[in-house]
């Protein structure tokens, strides 16, 4: 359930949408839903809650059998969820995808290939000129559901000669068509002459039990350029610390990929959006302040 909102200084509502765990599970009996998307840290609120294993789920059928949910006493199958995909508001539906059920062999981690009648190339962010396949660069994307442009702004300054909308996210793609996004390109950290993307790191600390939410940013450090830092809202309770996090992150990623610093914060410390997710900003700032007084 996305529910809430404050009053504007005219005096118009604004809807301000927020997760609220037990809302959404009352819905979720009432309407009987057959599929419910929801990302790492909501669906842990959910199985947080009290009335968590009494629910009658086994309507919900669509539930991924990659989330732990699925060890739900009334939830049943083994559906697989469309993950592997990428797409964003201006190509209006998917860009790149792989169907439901597709074997991990195939889409290896990707975000899928090019759907019907659209293209996808990587280029250079500065020059605009196409990079070599395996090579990183900015996703410019091309096809029948691209928008048509943004209202009052020239058709020109949005496209590239070719008709490809540059999306602002970092990817690349390999020999055989996969895309594989690595988050804004704003947001890649550069550390040690190398790119780590936020959205691999938080992927893996996410799984964790005790995490409730995170955050990976970089920060301005001396010798490496950005150091990796992560930023942790944990379970009420949970048993967890810096050295413990560091740890199991570096047994699922690469060296330079895991984080130097694991920083813990209250939940109302950090910014969030609607769908409960940190503000990667407001994260990067809090980030510095207290690394600067340690």
């Amino acid at each position: 359930a996305m529910i809430g909102g404050t009053l504007a200084s005219g005096g118009a509502l604004v809807l301000q949408p927020t997760f609220v765990p037990a809302a959404t599970l009352v819905l979720l009996e009432e309407e009987r839903v057959t599929l419910l998307h929801a990302w790492a840290h909501q669906w842990a609120q959910l199985e947080a809650l009290p009335d968590w294993e009494a629910a009658e789920l086994s309507h919900l059928t669509h539930v991924t059998c990659l989330t732990p949910v699925k060890l739900h006493p009334s939830i049943r199958g083994g559906w697989k969820e469309p993950r592997h995909a990428y797409g964003n508001t201006e190509t209006f539906t998917l860009i790149t995808a792989y169907p439901s059920g597709t074997p991990d062999a195939v889409t290896r981690d990707s975000h899928g290939i090019p759907t019907a009648g659209s293209t996808v190339k990587i280029v250079d962010p500065l020059t605009g000129e196409t990079v070599p396949l395996g090579e990183r660069g900015e996703i410019a994307v091309k096809g029948p559901t691209l928008m048509l442009g943004y209202l009052g702004v020239p058709l020109d300054q949005t496209l590239d000669d070719e008709g490809f909308f540059a999306t602002g996210d970092s990817g690349w793609m390999d020999a055989d068509g996969r895309l594989f996004w690595e988050g804004r390109l704003n947001d890649i950290i550069k550390t040690g002459g190398a790119n780590v993307s936020p959205v691999e790191v938080d992927t893996v600390i996410s799984q964790f039990a005790e995490v409730k939410a995170c955050q990976t940013v970089g920060v301005p450090d001396e010798l490496l350029g950005e150091m990796v830092v992560t930023c942790i809202v944990a379970h009420r309770g949970a048993s967890i610390d810096e050295d413990m996090v560091r740890r199991q992150a570096r047994e699922q990623l690469a060296s330079y990929k895991a984080p130097r610093r694991v920083l813990f914060f209250a939940e109302d410390e950090l910014k969030q959006t609607g769908s409960a997710k940190i503000v990667a900003s407001e994260a990067r700032k809090l980030a510095v302040e207290r690394l600067g007084r340690t």
